[in-house]
């Protein structure tokens, strides 16, 4: 869940939260795409 302080949600739309929101499950996929790059680019060179 989301917790926004009473101040957070005078000054932001909900539109603004959405978008953050997206954004970071966005940025976390390719996060994940990396590591995995990283992990198995490391294996293939060991190997």
């Amino acid at each position: 869940s989301l917790k926004l302080s009473n101040v957070s949600k005078q000054e932001t739309t909900t539109g603004e939260i959405v978008n953050l929101m997206a954004i970071d499950a966005s940025r976390f996929a390719e996060l994940t795409q990396h590591i995995h790059i990283l992990w198995s680019g490391m294996y293939h060179l060991f190997i």
